[in-house]
C-alpha cells in the first residue's frame, strides 16, 4: 500500500514505527498533485502548492519525530480551503477581485494545525468567495470530481474535497455555510464533517453569511474527521461565537453497535425530489441499519420546506453587508478600493445585490420573517431531539451531474444544499458519508445531524455505520 492509500491513523502507526518518514509521505502526496497538474484534464484542485518550503517542513518534523515528540497530526499533509488567512501566503477566494493580495493575519485554525504538527502543503480551489455549490466559479476554472472529470465535485469547498478523495492529501479543512463540506464530500464520496457553530474558530476565515459559516473537516474516514477534529476544535476568544466547551478525544469510543442509538427519519426529507439513485442507494443503507437491528423512527420537521427561502434571504443580506462593510469581507488590510469590486464574478455580484435588497427599508417584513422561520426549523430540531438522538437524511439530492450543465439556469444553485442547509441555520453538528454508489459509478452521500456539541455520538453513528456498510476503499490511478 502506498502512502497516499492510507488513512491518518494508519500514517500515524508508520511514522511512529519508523516505518515511514514525513519526507516519503509528503513526496508521495506531491507526486499525485504534480502528475495531476500535468494533465490536460487536470482537477484543478490547487490554486498553490509549495513543494520547496513543505519539503523543509517535513524533514523538521522527522526530526520532531526521531526525538520522541507526539501528535496525532505531526507530519500529516493538509491543505486548506483558499478562502482562510496564512500570514505571508496569498489569499484569493478564487476571485479576480483579490489579485495580488496576501495575508497578514493566520486563521485560528490553521494556528491549531501548525501546533498539532500538520504539514501545509498548499492552499485550494473553491467557488468564488465560498459562493456556489458545483466548483464551477473560481477564477482559476473550474474543479473535476475525481470520479469522473467530466462531473463536478460540489462545492464550495470542491478544491479541499477533489484532493482528499484523489488521494492527493489525507484531509483538507472547508468552510460550510449551507453545505459546502458536505454536499462535496457527498458527491466525491468522502466523509465530511461541520461540527456546531463556533466549535472550531472562524478567526481568520473570510466572512461570507457569518451566523451559518462554519469551518469543517473532509477526510477518506470517519476516524481520521474525528483525528483532525479533535486537534483543530476549541475556543478563541478572538472570534466572539466560539463555544467554551470542553474538547474530548473525539476518535475514541468509536468502536461498538448501534444499539442505544435512536434514529430519525425526517419524512419531509424522503418526499419527492431525489434523483432514483439516490433515493435507492439510501434506502438500501438504511435497510442494512434495519437488519443490524437499529432504531429507526420516522420523524417530522414541519418546517423543512421554508428552510430554502430562510436561507436564501439571511445568507443574502449576511453577505451583502459583509461585502459592503470595511473592511470587505473582513479581510484584514483591505477598503472598497483594494477589492476592486468590479471584477467580482456574476454569481457574487447577484448574492451581494439580493442581500442588499434584502436588508432595504421597503422590504422590512422578508427579512424579519425569515429570522422567525429560523427560529422555528431551529426550535423543530429541539423537537426531534427530545424523540430521537442522530437524524438521518440525504446528504444531497443528486449525484455528480456533468460540467456546465447549470450555467444557463437562471436560479441560484441552492437547491443542491436543500438537505444539508437546515443544519447551518440551526448550528447544528452534521457529517456526511459515503452510503452507496450508482450504477455508474458516483458516490451517494447520507448524512447524519445531532444536536449541539454532540460531535462524539455523530461520530460514534458514523462510524459504526461506515464498518457496516463496507464500501469499497476508491482512490483514483493518476498517470
Amino acid at each position: 500500500m502506498q502512502p497516499y492509500q492510507m488513512s491518518i491513523r494508519e500514517l500515524r502507526c508508520r511514522l511512529d514505527a519508523r516505518e515511514l518518514s514525513a519526507g516519503e509521505i509528503f513526496a508521495a502526496c506531491m507526486e499525485r498533485i504534480l502528475t495531476d497538474q500535468a494533465r490536460q484534464d487536470s482537477l484543478n484542485a490547487f490554486i498553490e502548492v509549495w513543494p520547496e518550503e513543505a519539503a523543509r517542513q517535513a524533514a523538521e518534523q522527522d526530526r520532531r519525530i526521531a526525538v520522541g515528540e507526539a501528535s496525532p497530526l505531526l507530519g500529516i499533509p493538509l491543505a486548506y480551503k483558499d478562502n482562510l488567512h496564512l500570514a505571508g501566503r496569498g489569499l484569493s477566494c478564487a476571485s479576480r477581485s483579490m489579485e495580488g493580495y496576501r495575508a497578514r493575519i493566520t486563521a485560528g485554525v490553521l494556528e491549531k494545525a501548525i501546533t498539532a504538527g500538520a504539514l501545509l502543503i498548499g492552499r485550494t480551489n473553491l467557488d468564488e468567495f465560498a459562493i456556489g455549490s458545483t466548483g464551477e466559479s473560481s477564477c482559476f476554472g473550474a474543479v473535476r470530481n475525481p470520479h469522473d472529470r467530466a462531473r463536478v465535485p460540489g462545492g464550495s469547498s470542491s478544491g479541499s474535497a477533489a484532493a482528499v478523495a484523489a488521494g492527493m492529501v489525507p484531509a483538507a479543512l472547508g468552510s460550510d455555510t449551507g453545505g459546502s463540506v458536505r454536499q462535496p464530500a457527498s458527491l466525491c464520496g468522502i466523509v465530511g464533517v461541520k461540527p456546531t457553530y463556533g466549535r472550531i474558530s472562524r478567526y481568520g476565515l473570510v466572512a461570507g453569511a457569518s451566523s451559518m459559516d462554519h469551518l469543517g473537516i473532509l477526510a477518506r474516514t470517519v476516524e481520521d474527521a474525528a483525528l483532525v477534529l479533535t486537534q483543530l476544535a476549541g475556543y478563541d476568544a478572538r472570534d466572539g461565537s466560539s463555544g467554551r466547551q470542553a474538547v474530548p478525544a473525539y476518535s475514541e469510543g468509536l468502536d461498538g453497535d448501534l444499539r442505544g442509538i435512536r434514529f430519525g427519519l425526517p419524512a419531509e426529507y424522503f418526499a419527492d425530489g431525489m434523483e432514483p439513485e439516490v433515493a435507492s442507494g439510501l434506502a438500501a443503507a438504511i435497510d442494512v441499519l434495519r437488519r443490524e437491528g437499529a432504531d429507526i423512527r420516522e420523524i417530522h420537521l414541519p418546517h423543512f420546506g421554508s428552510a430554502l427561502s430562510v436561507y436564501a434571504i439571511i445568507a443574502g443580506a449576511e453577505t451583502g453587508a459583509a461585502c459592503m462593510g470595511k473592511p470587505p469581507f473582513g479581510i484584514e488590510g483591505t477598503d472598497n478600493g483594494d477589492l476592486n469590486a468590479e471584477r467580482l464574478g456574476a454569481g457574487v455580484r447577484k448574492r451581494v445585490a439580493f442581500g442588499i435588497r434584502m436588508r432595504d427599508p421597503a422590504y422590512p417584513d422578508i427579512y424579519r420573517q425569515a429570522e422567525k422561520l429560523r427560529w422555528s426549523i431551529t426550535q423543530d430540531f429541539d423537537e426531534a431531539f427530545r424523540q430521537i438522538d442522530v437524524i438521518l437524511t440525504p446528504t444531497s439530492p443528486v449525484c455528480a451531474f456533468p460540467l456546465r450543465a447549470k450555467e444557463d439556469d437562471p436560479l441560484p444553485p441552492y437547491p443542491a444544499d436543500v438537505f444539508t442547509l437546515s443544519a447551518n441555520l440551526a448550528g447544528l453538528p452534521a457529517l456526511s458519508l459515503p452510503c452507496a454508489y450508482s450504477r455508474g459509478g458516483l458516490p451517494v452521500g447520507m448524512q447524519l445531524i445531532t444536536a449541539p456539541y454532540a460531535e462524539h455520538l455523530l461520530f460514534r453513528a458514523a462510524h459504526r455505520i461506515e464498518r457496516l456498510l463496507a464500501l469499497p476503499a476508491w482512490i483514483p490511478v493518476i498517470t
